[in-house]
């Protein structure tokens, strides 16, 4: 009996001193404190103790066994007989703070051994980082990352120019050619980029996301080919109307912020307006033209062309712009599918019913993934476990 409750002690200190206790076990700890003078000066010695401290500190480089062969050995160098006839002043001298020692140190190791496995259980997935491929106007593909500088000149003489994760375009006059010419950029999975059009337009570019552009702007609308999800500041330029063309959607603008997502795998196009004014319409069905406000979003179907229009935080759907990934109320299946654009991971549902499960939050996109998990599992609402690089979702 007395072992169980030296046991109970030891976990109290021990949660006390990781910060894990709750204030009823705090309680109990204090009447433990104030219940024997021994028993409140062993607690600040185990505090204050270095030996302590360094198990602490020193706790990943030590072995569990040891730390505990050590205990034992020295309890069992004392006659049970001694200890039992004089328990308040051995016991709470030498015993305890060894037992105390022993157990602090098997549970601070047990949670940094518990960490190890869920780092080595996220190991494989990886949130993502500036990259892209940019595809020249003779068909020659340049890798583009966050780090080397980069300087190139297209064959009509536009500079192009890459810094810290971004390129942008420069006129020349010395050459000139009455032929458009394109580049594309490409945006992998797990990838981000930045860049900066001919006429000082600012394009951030998603994930998954291809952008087709002429390297100078002509004389008439200035016109750009989309696939996935980008943000853009356009400069005002009354004469030369933004036109963002996706597979389905058409944007219309003079110079204003919005974001459009046009993902291949979704059944809608998405743009929302942050400043000025955008004119949307089905790329085949001029007749469902609609004009957008600030703080709204066009949805439009991509079977029907039917445009709705809503009212909406546009905070929500430029984040990720930023460095944030926001969810409001949104279906699991649907988090989930801009999760893996972004993380180098995999999905599986072992029931479908828990991709309709809706969820609220955010997470910074440089996050491991894993505390984006650690939160869907708080919720209570769904089991998850990962296996390699596949997250698995399951009835609770």
């Amino acid at each position: 009996m007395l072992d169980l409750e030296y046991e109970k002690i030891t976990l109290l200190i021990t949660r006390e001193i990781s910060g894990e206790i709750s204030e009823e076990e705090l309680l109990e700890l204090g009447e433990w404190r104030r219940k024997e003078d021994a028993n409140n000066s062993l607690y600040l010695k185990l505090k204050n103790s270095q030996n302590l401290k360094s198990w602490i500190v020193k706790r990943e480089e030590v072995s569990i066994e040891a730390g505990w062969s050590k205990v034992y050995s020295d309890i069992k160098k004392r006659s049970r007989t001694i200890i039992l006839r004089t328990i308040s002043r051995i016991a709470a001298i030498l015993i305890l703070p060894l037992f105390i020692g022993g157990v602090a140190y098997f549970y601070f190791d047990s949670q940094i051994a518990k960490n190890k496995i869920n780092q080595q259980q996220y190991a494989q997935i990886k949130p993502g980082s500036s990259k892209a491929t940019l595809t020249l106007c003779d068909g020659r593909n340049v890798f583009l990352d966050s780090i080397n500088m980069l300087s190139l000149t297209e064959i009509d003489g536009t500079e192009i120019e890459k810094i810290q994760g971004e390129i942008s375009y420069r006129k020349s006059e010395e050459l000139s050619i009455k032929k458009p010419v394109y580049n594309i950029i490409n945006v992998p999975v797990g990838g981000e980029y930045r860049l900066t059009l001919s006429d000082g337009t600012k394009v951030y570019l998603n994930s998954m996301t291809s952008l087709k552009y002429p390297v100078q702007f002509g004389p008439g609308k200035r016109e750009v080919e989309l696939v996935g999800e980008a943000y853009f500041e356009v400069v005002k330029n009354a004469a030369k109307p933004f036109v963002v063309n996706t597979n389905e959607m058409k944007v219309e603008v003079l110079g204003t912020s919005f974001n459009v997502n046009a993902y291949e795998d979704s059944k809608n196009t998405v743009t929302t307006l942050v400043e000025g004014r955008v004119k949307l319409s089905h790329s085949l069905n001029l007749a469902e033209e609609q004009i957008l406000n600030p703080n709204e979003q066009g949805v439009m179907d991509n079977l029907s062309g039917k445009i709705v229009l809503s009212n909406v935080d546009v905070s929500n759907y430029i984040s990720w712009k930023d460095g944030q990934l926001v969810f409001y109320d949104m279906p699991l299946e649907e988090i989930m599918t801009q999760l893996t654009r972004w993380y180098s991971a995999k999905v599986f549902y072992m029931n479908p019913e828990v991709k309709d499960l809706r969820f609220s939050g955010s997470l910074d996109k440089y996050d491991e993934i894993e505390k984006f998990i650690d939160i869907i599992k708080a919720t209570n609402q769904v089991n998850v476990r990962v296996n390699d690089n596949t997250i698995v979702f399951a009835n609770k």
